[in-house]
This record gives C-alpha cells, sequence and structure tokens, in this order.
C-alpha cells in the first residue's frame, strides 16, 4: 500500500503535468496564420444552417468527407464561440487535453498509476499531440474517440467473463459507431485491435460477442460515406495525393512523426525542393539520436515483456496492443497504397495511442540482473525521446524556417499592394483564408489550365497591366517541368518574387 507521502507526490506529480500540458498547449495559440488544412475546416464548417452544413459534408469531394464529424462540432462551435483564430483554435485545445486525460485514464487501469504518468508525461510534451491540439482539424477528436474506445476495451475485456455484458459493452460499441462516422480510419484501429483481441484471448464466443456489434454499429457512418462520389474513387477523391517518392518513405516519416513530430528534423518545406537528400542527411546526428533512442526502446519494451517483469494481465494487455500497433501499421500501408494518399504522420494518429502506452514499459524491468541493463537503457531512451520533443516544440514555436503556410503575411501583401491596374491571383489553395484575413479581391485561380497559364491569366484578370501571382504549396500545383516564370514569359514580363512560408509571390507586367 503506497505511502501518504508517496501519494501526495503522485498527485503533485500529475497537477505538474497537466498544467504543463495545457501552457504547452495554449502558448502561442494565436500566433501562427490559419494554414492551408485549416481552411478547409473554415470551408466545410461554414453553411447557412446545420442542415447545409451535413449536406455539404456528404456531398463534397474533399477527402473530408470521411471524417465529417469534427465539422459538424466546430460548424456548431463557430455558432457559439465565433470565427476568430483563438476561438477556432481552442476547441482543439479543450479536445487535446481531453484525449490526455483519457489516454491517463486507459494506462491506469491497463497498468497502474505510475506507468500513467509516465505516459501522460510523454503525451504532454509530445509534439505530435500537441500541434495538432493547435490547429483547427479533427485530429485532437480522434485521439480522443480512439483514447475512449482503448479504455472501454480494457474494461470490458476485464468483464466479459460474466454472462451478461456489462453496460461498457454498449458505450464501446456507441464510441466506436461515432468513432467511424469521426474518421473511417478509426476502423482501421479497431481492426488491429480485433486481431490482437482474437490472437491473445482465444475465445471466439466471447470475440464475436465484442466486435460484431461494433461491426453493425459502424453501417450508419459506412451508408453515409457511400453518398459521395468520392467514396467510388478514392483515387479521384480531393486528397493530397502522394507526390512523387517512396511509399516506404511516407511509412517511415509516419512513425518519425509521431515519436517526435514532424518539426524534429529539416523544415518539411525545404525537403519539396532541391537538394532534399543531402538535407536530410545534414541533420544525421539528430535523426540517429531519436532513431537510436526508440529502437532502444522499444526493445526494452519487448524484454519487460518476456522476461517476468509484467503481471499476467498486463502482458496479456501488452500483446493485444503490439499486434494492434504492427496490424494498424500495416493496414494504413495497404490504405496508403490503394488511396495514393500522400501518408503523414497524423492520417496514423491511431499508432500513437498504443505506441505512448506501451513506451513506458521500457522502464518495468528490474528483477532480473540483464532486465535491470534494459531498465536503465530503457529510462535514457525515453528522457531522450522526451528531450527529443522539447526540442522539436522549440523549433515550432520560435523557428521561421517550421512556420506553415503564412496566409495572414500573404494578405497583407496583397492589401499593401492593391491598385487600380493591378489584379492578384491564387494559384492552389484556399481563397477563403486570404477573405478571412481581409483580401477580397484575389482571384481563385485554382483550376486554371497550366499549359495555356499566361492566357487564362490574362483572361481571368481582364487584361489588367499588373499581375500578381500567389503560388502556395507549388510542387502540389505546379506537376510539370516547366517553371511558372516561364510558362507566363509568353505574355507577361518578370518583375520579381517575394516568399513566404510555403508561398512565393510573383509578380508581372503584361508585355
Amino acid at each position: 500500500m503506497p505511502s501518504r507521502s508517496w501519494q501526495r507526490l503522485a498527485g503533485l506529480a500529475v497537477v505538474v503535468v497537466a498544467i504543463s500540458a495545457t501552457a504547452l498547449r495554449l502558448y502561442h495559440l494565436t500566433t501562427p496564420s490559419l494554414w492551408n488544412d485549416e481552411g478547409g475546416s473554415l470551408q466545410e464548417s461554414s453553411a447557412a444552417n446545420f442542415w447545409a452544413a451535413l449536406t455539404n459534408l456528404a456531398h463534397t469531394l474533399q477527402g473530408d468527407h470521411f471524417q465529417p464529424l469534427y465539422f459538424v462540432l466546430l460548424y456548431l462551435w463557430r455558432t457559439i464561440a465565433g470565427s476568430s483564430v483563438f476561438s477556432l483554435r481552442i476547441l482543439s485545445v479543450l479536445l487535446g487535453l481531453a484525449a490526455l486525460a483519457a489516454i491517463w485514464a486507459a494506462a491506469a487501469y491497463a497498468f497502474g498509476r505510475l506507468h500513467a504518468l509516465v505516459t501522460a508525461t510523454l503525451v504532454a510534451v509530445s509534439a505530435f499531440f500537441v500541434l495538432h491540439a493547435q490547429e483547427a482539424r479533427p485530429y485532437p477528436l480522434l485521439m480522443l474517440l480512439g483514447a475512449l474506445l482503448l479504455l472501454l476495451f480494457f474494461r470490458v475485456r476485464d468483464k466479459r467473463l460474466e454472462r451478461a455484458y456489462p453496460p461498457e459493452a454498449r458505450a464501446l460499441w456507441t464510441c466506436f459507431g461515432i468513432g467511424v462516422f469521426a474518421s473511417i480510419t478509426v476502423a482501421i484501429m479497431v481492426a488491429g485491435l480485433a486481431l490482437g483481441d482474437a490472437l491473445v484471448d482465444r475465445h471466439p464466443r466471447r470475440w464475436l460477442r465484442t466486435w460484431l456489434p461494433c461491426a453493425a454499429a459502424a453501417l450508419p457512418s459506412i451508408g453515409f460515406y457511400f453518398m459521395s462520389s468520392a467514396a467510388m474513387d478514392p483515387r479521384g477523391a480531393e486528397t493530397t495525393h502522394l507526390l512523387g517518392g517512396s511509399l516506404l518513405r511516407n511509412a517511415v516519416f509516419a512513425i518519425y512523426g509521431i515519436v517526435a513530430g514532424t518539426t524534429y528534423g529539416p523544415p518539411l518545406e525545404q525537403l519539396h525542393g532541391p537538394g532534399a537528400t543531402q538535407l536530410v542527411l545534414d541533420y544525421w546526428p539528430s535523426l540517429l539520436v531519436l532513431a537510436v533512442a526508440t529502437t532502444t526502446a522499444l526493445v526494452a519494451v519487448l524484454v519487460a515483456m518476456r522476461r517476468g517483469d509484467l503481471s499476467s494481465d498486463e502482458r496479456s494487455v501488452s500483446r493485444v496492443l503490439v499486434i494492434a500497433l504492427l496490424t494498424s501499421f500495416g493496414l494504413m500501408f495497404a490504405f496508403a497504397y490503394a488511396t495514393r494518399l500522400n501518408w503523414q504522420p497524423r492520417h496514423s494518429f491511431f499508432l500513437a495511442l498504443p505506441l505512448f502506452l506501451l513506451l513506458p514499459l521500457a522502464i518495468r524491468g528490474g528483477r532480473h540482473g540483464r532486465s535491470r541493463l534494459w531498465q536503465v537503457l530503457g529510462f535514457v531512451a525515453l528522457t531522450l525521446i522526451a528531450l527529443a520533443n522539447v526540442y522539436s516544440l522549440g523549433h515550432y514555436y520560435w523557428d521561421d524556417a517550421y512556420a506553415r503556410d503564412d496566409y495572414r503575411a500573404v494578405a497583407h501583401y496583397v492589401t499593401a499592394n492593391e491598385g487600380s491596374n493591378r489584379r492578384s491571383v491564387l494559384l492552389y489553395g484556399y481563397p477563403n483564408l486570404l477573405r478571412y484575413y481581409g483580401d477580397r479581391e484575389t482571384i481563385d485561380g485554382n483550376g486554371l489550365r497550366q499549359d495555356q497559364l499566361a492566357t487564362t491569366v490574362r483572361s481571368a484578370t481582364a487584361g489588367a497591366r499588373q499581375v500578381l501571382l500567389i503560388s502556395n504549396r507549388e510542387w502540389a500545383y505546379w506537376r510539370q517541368p516547366e517553371p511558372i516564370v516561364t510558362a507566363m514569359s509568353t505574355e507577361y514580363r518578370f518583375e520579381g518574387s517575394v516568399k513566404y512560408p510555403y508561398f512565393t509571390l510573383y509578380e508581372f507586367t503584361l508585355r
């Protein structure tokens, strides 16, 4: 039985973790501009009424059709809290903190409070969790639902020996039904969890009674998804498709981004330009430290599972989580291959949950000489992973090289340089974000013909003498080898360019 002093110390540690997590998620919240994907959130949650918002989500060709719940909530939230940057993002902060609490509860139930404290500490400083808790996107909601699914599954698993299923079973089925409506990828997570349960429990009747109702609960969401033509042709959906390179590279990148955040290594924007390979090599010391620390931690986890350092219940749950982690990773690989999705760490939010639940096992050795050594190595590895995330957050907060699409700066530039015979055209991106920041004159150039760019720009601008072409994420827009300056040279003279994060603004004068 823990002493009172130990209980007080543990309680104080929980308070410190909660305060630190809250501070990290609130700090810098409104400093960055709304970025590209947040323009999608603004667009999908803008409607005349609730029914219109739901109808738009049902028929959109955007990839957000497959994760609609957040945008419904965001629509309702905006009617109450408004649409300021703070209002849009504070919803994600609240959902992110709720996800942290649910992860702590799942870890405490399965492995004990000390283990839960380590898990909560890692999640509190995790750049992956913090970054997504600071943007108006669905991922904190998905992490919350995923953590609740794990917690409910752990409770059902303990109690399903009884003939009558506990109330937690109905809650599990309901949560899964809601989760699939939140994102179709929640089904990938649950498929991995169900397979792990089947292989570890090995009781077909109990397994069927647990998971068949989950399948039934998902049917309404599946019907909603098939209401769109995007479901009939996933490759035709307006998602970010894989732009060259290897799917295997994206799979490695997904794990890297979950463990330390996408701002740990090279800035992502620079990786789309020439010399990307050399840039990665320039960061080899920090990337090597992260790779060694992660590998060491995972090996220490396996050692703890094999050497009797866990109780039988803990070992059983750990095996389920390991199988779920590996299975869902494989299913996500197959999903990305089938849809040509540009697989990013955020698409694999469900991998973060079992991973962060398992990592504290790295310090659970100690009963035997060799496992004691792995306990020390595991402690060092987890410390390095935590420090890597703090380092990644430093980049995110204070290094402009890691900034995302700066629509605010572009809108201010456009409005400060307006003229009677000057027009601006956004070639790729979200015009609604420029309007959000006060630029109501820029023409939406999404869809202009690239093979006749100069002619179509001249037509769109009604022959304006001065033209500003706003190129956002040029590697995504310009998939031909011919650069924009060359494409415009048939009718326009290039005058210069201005750069902002993820933007190049080209000035042209009509010949």
